[in-house]
């Protein structure tokens, strides 16, 4: 089995799990058993529910058990049905102020520019004042804190190795539930700089079950994204917070490729598998990198078409970008008269971004 089909196959088994994780729950209920409200919880926040909902939905179903006298699990079941209902119901009725940031998800392999793509994207939205903007490096190899220049403190794969080992060792504060700690330490790992702010992933989840931290994470992400006019998310190859909804909607995909037809082959087989898994971003488009002179061999166009990509633009290879990194500075500040830069400018521009 290749990488890509290992993607597909574990990312159709998220919803399943689920689904017999909630009718599990609530076929073990007895009266008093304190652990039911707590795998409640964690498969709740784990389903997007989030963690005010489930929390509220939670006191309200402790309170009918106690006064309607609920003795099965399917009566427990059928109340939660009914509360949970009710308090959506509620929800999908409140007049939502909040803005809605246009999602840029820049993905690709390894070794291809993407994140110093990624950076020069951010520099120039930055410079276009289009401002504020979240920043989201969801690479498990995150440098993309080194070509912007900035100091990473923690992760939020450290955060959640974290919360993971304290939930296995009960070292919660007493004082506090999981969601409220889970939430507390995420808030710690927004980094906040003068044109945008960020969040780094980090490593992905190692041995045991990330469920409740995972859905915590998208919690804090969603309560953050409203503040935002853009989101621009570096993402590796595998598509693991787009399709379990970790991440918003994505508004413009771009795929980042260098020059090579195996370059061009690899981000045709995301694309294929973007299409399979149903994931319909607004746009996909493809950015080709490091280009002589800026233009493409015809052998590299034949593969273009082969997988039905839209060509966004070419940046060309540019001994700047090579400079900095030497010499240790952020390869996201090259100079804007670079070949590169404004030839990133003349694509986003094209873009409307």
């Amino acid at each position: 089995m290749g990488f890509f089909d290992k993607i597909k196959q574990g990312l159709t088994k998220t919803k399943t799990k689920m689904d017999a994780q909630l009718t599990g729950i609530f076929a073990a209920y007895e009266p008093g058993d304190e652990e039911f409200f707590e795998d409640l919880e964690e498969t709740l926040i784990l389903a997007d529910t989030g963690v005010e909902t489930t929390t509220k939905a939670i006191a309200q179903l402790r309170k009918a058990i106690e006064l309607k006298k609920l003795r099965t699990g399917a009566e427990v079941k059928k109340e939660f049905v009914q509360i949970l209902t009710r308090i959506l119901k509620v929800q999908d009725t409140m007049l939502l102020l909040t803005t809605q940031p246009s999602v840029v998800l820049v993905v690709g392999v390894n070794g291809v520019g993407k994140t110093t793509t990624c950076g020069m994207i951010i520099d120039y939205l930055c410079k276009q004042k289009k401002g504020p903007i979240l920043v989201v490096d969801a690479d498990a190899n995150s440098n993309l804190n080194e070509v912007l220049g900035v100091e990473v403190e923690t992760t939020l794969g450290d955060i959640r190795e974290e919360m993971a080992h304290a939930e296995q060792t009960g070292k919660v504060p007493a004082n506090m539930t999981k969601a409220d700690y889970a939430e507390m330490k995420f808030n710690s790992a927004l980094i906040e700089e003068d044109d945008y702010d960020m969040l780094v992933m980090g490593r992905t989840q190692g041995k045991g079950c990330y469920c409740f931290v995972n859905g915590v994470l998208k919690t804090q992400i969603d309560k953050y994204v409203g503040n935002y006019r853009y989101m621009v998310v570096d993402n590796e190859a595998g598509l693991e917070h787009i399709s379990r909804g970790t991440l918003p909607h994505v508004d413009t995909m771009l795929l980042i490729s260098d020059c090579s037809r195996r370059g061009v082959q690899a981000v045709g087989r995301i694309a294929e598998m973007i299409r399979e898994l149903d994931l319909k971003p607004g746009e996909m488009k493809l950015i080709v990198n490091r280009a002589p002179n800026g233009e493409l061999n015809p052998g590299v166009m034949e593969e273009i078409n082969k997988y039905g990509l839209q060509l966004a633009g070419v940046l060309p290879q540019d001994d700047t970008v090579y400079t900095y990194d030497c010499e240790g500075k952020p390869s996201s500040q090259v100079p804007d008269t670079a070949p590169v830069k404004k030839a990133l400018a003349a694509i986003m521009q094209e873009l409307k971004l």
